[in-house]
């Protein structure tokens, strides 16, 4: 077997530099990963003492004895203080010579002082991890001729992990095609081992603790407790932390499984667990998802649970909370999977329904759940409690809904403002800018009504701040600010007065708003020539709104980022930012990918272009690729689910609508300073 044992380029390099600099080479990885073979490889005609700590007898050599290498593997059983300590000591009092150690685990604390100086080396499970070459290489020597797409599929089965690729590599040197079939051998056997070298060796209050989190990808220690009811779940994952590297961190609070490791706990959990029990297990986890309002991991849990009746009571509650905002794109699949009974006994869900319709352009689907929605009203009294919910959701769809586009708007919002001043109605949230850094071209395209924003900000104010309540502490300030701003007038005053107003923004308002706010003001920065103001209000309100946990406007804000490097040419900086590979211009856009209100769209599409700041409204309308006329909401833009953009503008063309164009192909929000 030494013939097939590869030793991968960097990690002889690491191991030659440990031979010249350094004294201490420590290999951390979960078994299977070939520690000792490969140790024992990288040793072979050296002067070498070996040991292992699991041995009873082991003990730290004095150093009188003759050798020039100590090598002691499964380190991970030495916890006792006094042990670790005397290691310590023999490698402070012995410069001359080199140790290998060998552990399951993590360095222990004493000899991470040994890494901060430089003389510890520590190989980890991702520096073992085979790669194409290394695949191509073990089947060779093993006499077994595979292709290029067997490798590949080994390498995605496999993960790299060194056993598994071995594994297969005997499976098949009989001339055994790559098959299904043989994957699935190659997963049992490595299974069967892990079942023997790891699991069998736990405790049984562990098995039962790894058991009950093996189904969530990740985790904390409140979501431990919770799911596996052990008031001792934090000792236990800071042993699994110590002394086992199956274990490992998202973040300074959240754990995940080395995904082999928790593909073997799932296949274990299923022999061991009764199907309610798992069940059980996961709606556990469902709960914790709910207390802490993340709905769509809730609904996942209580869908994989079976609890069907939490999953309607879940997107009712989340339709009453998070209207503006509602995840819809997250929890599509579970409104889709709710019987029609059901959602017509609820005006919130229909309203969700009707919303969720437009999103992907079903406009038809969105029209006929409005109307299931008035009928409901019909049916109920005026002093009706569920009457007065669907009225004020009927309300709320006459606004939010993208196909209505603005132009009834200035007739709608006083009505609404009417209603709610005789208490007939009672409105849900709104989500104004559909956490985009504008208002003129947030949630809705409002650029009609710049032309006349005075009139507009004069009859409008109140019956708007009215209708929306928190939402419109600032906006009609910042509205017409921002419409001034894309007319190309001086906003050096207003932004001035503006900016006093962020407190009031904060305590009374929505962060919405503020990001609005502060997004004019980098625009308006950006527009003077100072593009390093702008950044840095764009980078503060960032890591204010990641401090208060609004994560669901820092892709915007990378975005901004990425617009503010681009329009001073710094193409590297915007790169490195992430935001153009993450939100690539020729993947198509669709309103299933993103947030409520196109979230994650709108950052493709601020990325998408960099126009020219002045532009005729000749120029404005061959960019947008519409007629000005006939302004609709920038959501209902988005690629619907199926076919092609260019098969479903010649639709639009051919059935008279306005054609929708792809928000990179539009730029966003800002296109340009003159936008008439």
């Amino acid at each position: 077997m030494t013939k097939n044992i590869i030793i991968k380029t960097s990690v002889q390099k690491r191991f030659d530099s440990f031979m010249v600099h350094g004294r201490v080479l420590f290999f951390s990885a979960p078994c299977g990963f070939g520690k000792t073979v490969l140790a024992d490889a990288l040793l072979r005609g050296r002067n070498v003492l070996r040991q292992s700590a699991a041995d009873p007898d082991c003990a730290i050599p004095p150093s009188a004895q003759d050798w020039d290498i100590l090598l002691i593997d499964d380190l991970q059983f030495m916890q006792e203080e006094a042990g670790q300590q005397a290691l310590c000591e023999l490698i402070r009092s012995s410069p001359e010579r080199h140790f290998v150690l060998l552990s399951r685990g993590v360095p222990p604390g004493c000899l991470t002082a040994f890494q901060y100086t430089g003389l510890m080396t520590v190989l980890e499970a991702d520096d073992l991890l085979f790669d194409a070459g290394d695949v191509r290489r073990l089947f060779q020597l093993s006499g077994v001729n595979v292709t290029d797409s067997e490798i590949d599929g080994i390498l995605k089965e496999s993960l790299g992990y060194p056993l598994g690729v071995a594994i297969t590599a005997r499976c098949m040197s009989p001339n055994k095609p790559w098959t299904p079939e043989l994957v699935a051998r190659v997963f049992h056997e490595v299974f069967r081992y892990f079942e023997t070298a790891i699991y069998r060796r736990f405790d049984l209050p562990v098995r039962h603790f790894l058991l009950e989190l093996a189904p969530f990808e990740s985790f904390d220690l409140e979501m431990a407790r919770m799911v596996s009811g052990d008031p001792r779940a934090g000792e236990r994952l800071d042993w699994l932390l110590r002394y086992t590297t199956m274990l490992r961190y998202d973040d300074c609070r959240r754990f995940h499984f080395w995904p082999g490791f928790r593909a073997f706990l799932l296949w274990e959990m299923e022999r061991e667990y009764t199907e309610e029990k798992r069940k059980a297990l996961i709606s556990r986890g469902g709960l914790y998802y709910e207390l802490k309002e993340d709905y769509a991991h809730a609904l996942e849990c209580y869908t994989s649970g079976g609890d069907h009746s939490k999953v309607s009571e879940l997107l009712v509650r989340n339709a009453e909370l998070h209207p503006g905002m509602g995840h819809y794109a997250e929890m599509e699949k579970y409104y889709r999977s709710l019987p029609e009974a059901e959602i017509l006994a609820s005006p919130s869900l229909m309203q969700g329904m009707s919303m969720l319709c437009a999103l992907v352009m079903d406009y038809e689907g969105s029209e006929r759940w409005y109307g299931e929605l008035q009928k409901f009203v019909k049916h109920c009294g005026r002093q009706d409690a569920a009457g007065k919910q669907a009225r004020g959701r009927l309300a709320w769809l006459d606004i939010s809904l993208p196909q209505r586009g603005v132009k009834g708007l200035t007739e709608t919002i006083p009505a609404v403002f009417r209603l709610l001043t005789n208490k007939e109605v009672a409105l849900p949230s709104f989500s104004v800018t559909s956490a985009l850094p504008s208002i003129m071209n947030g949630g809705k395209d409002f650029s009609e009504w710049s032309k006349k924003d005075d009139l507009l900000y004069k009859t409008l104010r109140l019956p708007v701040e009215a209708v929306l309540g928190r939402d419109s502490v600032c906006l009609a300030d910042c509205a017409i600010a921002e419409s001034k701003f894309e007319k190309g007038e001086d906003v050096a005053g207003r932004m001035l007065s503006l900016l006093p107003q962020m407190n009031e923004v904060r305590n009374r308002g929505t962060s919405d708003m503020e990001f609005a706010v502060s997004g004019l003001l980098a625009r308006s920065q950006l527009a003077n020539g100072q593009p390093t103001d702008a950044r840095r209000t764009i980078m503060v309100l960032r890591g204010c709104f990641a401090e208060r946990g609004l994560t669901r406007f820092l892709p915007n804000m990378d975005a901004m980022l990425c617009r503010i490097d681009m329009h001073t040419g710094d193409l590297d900086a915007a790169d490195a930012g992430g935001v153009l590979h993450a939100f690539p211009r020729t993947q198509p856009c669709s309103r299933r990918g993103a947030d409520a209100h196109g979230t994650a769209n709108s950052a493709s599409a601020l990325c998408g272009q960099v126009q020219r700041r002045d532009c005729t409204d000749h120029g404005r309308e061959a960019a947008h690729g519409e007629d000005p006329r006939q302004p609709h909401s920038r959501q209902a833009g988005r690629e619907a689910p199926g076919g092609s953009q260019d098969s479903r503008e010649e639709a639009a063309f051919s059935a008279g609508r306005p054609v929708k164009k792809h928000p990179a192909d539009v730029g966003f929000p800002y296109k340009s300073k003159t936008i008439f």
